[in-house]
């Protein structure tokens, strides 16, 4: 994922997983994270500086959707059902 300052132009970058390919990604209401879903990670990231915050393995899915709560404290991906 690249992004860059509006203001400035410069350029910074947020690493997923080798090969990974990014389905989905959102942004907190707040504008202070942004999220991102791939094949098999769900990632956070701090907005402003693109420090990796927290992930977690997800299960691939033909759908991905991904969204923040209004309150920006929580963040949701929609996924196949766990074996149970």
């Amino acid at each position: 994922i690249h992004f860059c300052d509006v203001a400035t132009g410069k350029g910074r970058k947020a690493e997923t997983a080798a090969g990974e390919d990014v389905e989905s990604l959102a942004f907190s209401g707040d504008g202070k994270r942004f999220a991102v879903v791939s094949a098999y990670n769900l990632i956070v990231w701090d907005a402003a500086t693109g420090k990796e915050l927290w992930r977690a393995d997800t299960q691939p899915t033909l759908a991905p959707h991904l969204d923040f709560s209004p309150d920006s404290k929580f963040v949701y991906t929609a996924g196949p059902k766990a074996n149970e």
